[in-house]
């Protein structure tokens, strides 16, 4: 207990000031004139004010496809900190509909894996799941669908609960093929004079 108390003592000492002026350029109004001293982070309205007024005019006349594939080197922003913003810039409501049935259609899916018996695909599917509703939030405010691996991550996740689902469906079948097949130890064996009467009537034969 003495050596954790210590090591925080001694990050305090020393991280103390870098957190003072992250703090200070958060809620103090600093980093933007559109920002102002608040209880609220001070990028928040910033990106409201970045939304409005750089990106939103660009989008509105090109709302159902789009603007283009890549953003413009002549806005005054290189990037729309929202990824669902992004999507409308990028290709409309079209493509915003299209990622909305893909975080449906994935959600569902992993759903439906979360109460499988087998403990590798009940854990991929809840990491699955973790991954896709905390992006949903985060993107609110930047388009981590986008970067940070994320979509890579997902990609391999789901590549993975879906092999891990196959495999598990498999053995369940196999094992209830096998436990419903006739066992033909149980079956009826036939009389021992059968035997010698059929043996006989091949020979004469």
């Amino acid at each position: 207990m003495g050596v954790v108390l210590a090591t925080l003592a001694v990050a305090v000492m020393l991280l103390g000031p870098f957190v003072q002026d992250r703090i200070t350029y958060q809620f103090g109004g600093a980093s933007s004139p559109y920002a102002s001293a608040s209880v609220v982070p001070s990028t928040w309205p910033v990106r409201f004010h970045h939304w409005t007024d750089v990106f939103w005019p660009v989008i509105q006349p090109n709302l159902l496809l789009g603007v283009r594939p890549t953003l413009a080197t002549t806005l005054s922003w290189g990037s729309t900190e929202d990824l669902y913003l992004y999507l409308l810039y990028r290709g409309g409501l079209l493509l915003l509909l299209a990622f909305i049935v893909f975080a449906i259609l994935v959600l569902r899916m992993t759903a439906t894996y979360r109460g499988s018996a087998d403990p590798l695909t009940r854990a991929l599917a809840q990491a699955s799941t973790v991954i896709v509703v905390v992006g949903l939030i985060l993107d609110i405010f930047d388009s981590h669908f986008f970067m940070a691996g994320e979509p890579e991550l997902l990609s391999v996740l789901l590549g993975l609960l879906v092999a891990a689902a196959r495999v598990t469906e498999r053995e369940t079948a196999r094992h209830w093929a096998s436990s419903c097949a006739p066992d033909v130890r149980d079956a009826p064996r036939p009389a021992q004079g059968d035997v010698v009467a059929r043996e006989k009537s091949v020979t004469i034969s």
